[in-house]
């Protein structure tokens, strides 16, 4: 039985399900024609959701993401129209996406990232198959993976890992990350896993066609060739490109559905490491794990990830071991994490607390009048900080992004900042609340034409949105 059915016989209202069906086993029963039709029928209700939803109706308000062109073929169509518009091709057996961009992106340790953005429609597209499939399979996941999953967030990981620092048997946290995750990603197996949770045919070929898209040939090339004549070419950047040459090995970085790809296919490698954990915690977010452990453990968990990464043809990069009583600090998601004085702490990491001493001197120029002070500092700087308001040197980090700025107005912003600062630094009891899952009639009905894969009902997907 497929985690999607949830071994719902129930019927259910005729406004939650397309043409009338009363209950969801008649979804399943359908001829080809009409499964077809209600499975465009409900992607377009995903996409029309998702924009009434995060952007509150399109023809009235600024929709992200969207070029000119776009924009005004959603107002002038509508809503409904344009959703069909985009559906309708994908219906046709011969239907593949179009191209993939490529930009290439500086890593502050050498190297770079390539991000593979599909076009503007293809990314609508993505993002409404996301929406109709990813709440579903949330409930795959262990409450310690919070990587791209609905109702879950890097600080709720960050959190998690500090409330486990503060267990007392626990003296030992290493920190590590999977090397070039999306570009050494087997598709065949990652897609697999989406075999095995969803069943319907049509929706899994436009997961595989986006899956295996990849930019022209040409332009990888010219990329290539950009990068080896300025000289900031490496061989991790080589396989990475030579994996967008292929449509075997990898996902493209930069669509809606690689993020879910990426934590479907790590939850196999996560599930079979939680399985020898013996009281210790390990806490999941995208490719960087955490593991806080005692000190006898630490060589045998080191030495598994090494042997689950090569089982499942990913390479783990090289440990972060923290002990409690070394003083030292490791950077996890943005956070400075470890033991001061014995006692687990948290401070803004050096990558992070660049970026923000950085968007700090570039809010504030020594000709911002005062009111475009405290309007900059109430829209940008406030929910920039907010991130990371359990970190103990937040306000010297703050402090020193406006260094020598705003002379007359510096002693305001300080002030302002400490206010801040000190109201949030209130003790952080939980890591995540657990809440009911809120079962979606519209999602379940979406989703009852799956095939059968394992049932996990019966687990809490965390805190939900």
């Amino acid at each position: 039985m497929s985690i999607a059915y949830l071994g719902r016989t129930q019927l259910i209202a005729n406004s939650t399900l397309p043409h009338g069906i009363q209950s969801l086993p008649d979804f399943q029963r359908q001829s080809e024609p009409s499964r077809l039709h209600n499975l465009a029928q409900l992607l377009q209700q995903t996409i029309e959701r998702m924009f009434k939803i995060d952007y509150d109706g399109i023809p009235r308000g600024e929709v992200k993401g969207l070029d000119d062109s776009t924009r005004t073929r959603m107002q002038t169509l509508g809503l409904r129209k344009f959703a069909e518009e985009l559906v309708e091709p994908m219906l046709q057996p011969n239907w593949r996406p179009g191209p993939c961009g490529l930009v290439a992106i500086d890593k502050e340790k050498g190297g770079h990232r390539f991000l593979a953005p599909p076009s503007v429609v293809d990314r609508i597209r993505q993002r409404g198959i996301y929406n109709l499939i990813g709440r579903r399979l949330a409930y795959l996941f262990s409450r310690n993976s919070f990587g791209f999953m609905p109702g879950r967030s890097s600080l709720q990981a960050v959190m998690a890992v500090f409330e486990a620092m503060n267990r007392p048997d626990l003296d030992t946290l290493i920190l590590v990350d999977i090397v070039r995750c999306f570009p050494s990603l087997p598709v065949a197996r990652v897609f697999q896993e989406f075999k095995t949770h969803i069943g319907d045919r049509t929706l899994l070929r436009w997961i595989e066609e986006y899956l295996r898209n990849r930019p022209p040939q040409k332009l990888v090339s010219r990329v290539e060739r950009k990068l080896r004549n300025a000289g900031t070419l490496i061989e991790n950047d080589l396989l990475s490109l030579n994996a967008l040459r292929t449509r075997c090995v990898g996902v493209p970085e930069g669509s809606a559905l690689s993020p879910l790809a990426c934590s479907l296919y790590l939850r196999l490698l996560i599930t079979d490491f939680e399985r020898h954990l013996d009281g210790a915690v390990l806490v999941h977010y995208a490719d960087n794990l955490a593991v806080v452990c005692r000190p006898d453990q630490q060589q045998a968990f080191c030495d598994r990830l090494v042997e689950a990464g090569r089982q499942y043809g990913l390479t783990m990069g090289e440990p972060d071991i923290i002990h409690r009583n070394d003083g030292q600090f490791g950077e996890f998601l943005g956070y400075g994490v470890g033991w001061l004085n014995a006692t687990a702490n948290l401070t803004v990491g050096p990558k992070a607390a660049l970026r923000l001493t950085q968007r700090l001197r570039e809010a504030y120029t020594p000709t911002t009048t005062s009111l475009d002070l405290r309007n900059t500092f109430n829209e940008r700087i406030v929910p920039m900080i907010a991130y990371y308001r359990h970190a103990q040197n937040l306000l010297s980090v703050c402090g020193s992004g406006i260094k020598d700025y705003l002379v007359a107005d510096r002693e305001w912003v300080l002030s302002r900042l400490t206010a801040l600062i000190c109201g949030w630094s209130k003790p952080y009891q939980e890591p995540y609340q657990e809440t009911e899952w809120v079962s979606d009639d519209w999602s379940d009905a979406a989703l009852s034409c799956y095939g059968d894969g394992q049932h996990a009902g019966d687990q809490k997907p965390g805190m939900d949105e």
